[in-house]
């Protein structure tokens, strides 16, 4: 699964391609912010509901750091900010 959107596909692989110095772009090539998920396994939430204890999971996983976080989560950044200032509306 891809963890953002169109747009950060394509500049993921426009610059795989730059970085590439045959015709196979290899794990080297990726930009950082994909290598660093390598090996994690994003697990979108079962119907996009997030729960304190998911959110707490993600953010202890990706050392915090929200926009990680919300991959792992496979939601949006913004959904990810609007449930950390209330954690209590669905």
């Amino acid at each position: 699964p891809w963890p953002g959107n169109i747009r950060q596909l394509q500049n993921a692989i426009q610059y795989s391609i730059v970085k590439c110095e045959d015709d196979l772009i290899l794990p080297g090539n990726l930009p950082l912010e994909l290598r660093e998920f390598e090996g994690l396994e994003c697990r979108p939430v079962s119907g996009r509901k997030l729960t304190p204890q998911n959110v707490a999971s993600a953010l202890k996983t990706s050392g915090g750091n929200k926009s990680k976080a919300a991959k792992l989560l496979g939601v949006g950044r913004a959904t990810l900010y609007r449930f950390l200032e209330n954690p209590s509306e669905p």
